[in-house]
């Protein structure tokens, strides 16, 4: 089943986002191969997404791209392989997820979520991207008291 998505030009990303350093050919130490492009993006601040795509006919049949941090931890995979074996690992957007860590120590990024509108590789960058302007908005400051913290800490819920 294809996805619908046409072929990733990394050229064009390349020429495109001035954060991206390198496009190395093949990912997770395997080549590229007919029907099958690997590719490894380096962005500047050393991240780096390993790229799969398995292509017909000019379209991609599916993609795993997997974001790591620049110690090579991972912090998101965006996938595309149907689960249609098993429908406990489907989520609502098959075939099309995320796979996320559950902690720091999840390195196989274990939970599964659906992915409604980040799906071409160009999207996943520009996400990418802004992410990282955005590692705040989830700090609690400790001068701005939340209602459940207060509630709790006065027994109540």
């Amino acid at each position: 089943m294809s996805t619908g998505i046409p072929k990733t030009n990394y050229k064009l990303l390349e020429n495109e986002f001035d954060e991206i350093t390198e496009i190395r050919d093949g990912a997770n130490g395997l080549p590229s191969k007919p029907g099958a492009v690997r590719k490894t993006i380096v962005f500047s601040d050393l991240t780096k997404i390993s790229c799969q795509e398995i292509i017909k006919d000019g379209f991609i049949e599916y993609y795993n791209y997997d974001f790591y941090s620049s110690t090579g931890s991972i912090v998101v995979k965006f996938h595309s392989e149907p689960h249609e074996e098993s429908k406990e690992h489907q989520t609502s957007t098959e075939p099309f997820h995320l796979h996320v860590k559950r902690d720091e120590q999840d390195q196989k990024a274990s939970i599964r979520l659906p992915n409604g509108r980040i799906r071409e590789l160009w999207t996943i960058i520009e996400t990418i991207l802004v992410s990282k302007h955005l590692k705040y908005a989830h700090v609690t400051s400790p001068t701005v008291k939340s209602k459940s913290r207060k509630g709790r800490r006065n027994g109540r819920l």
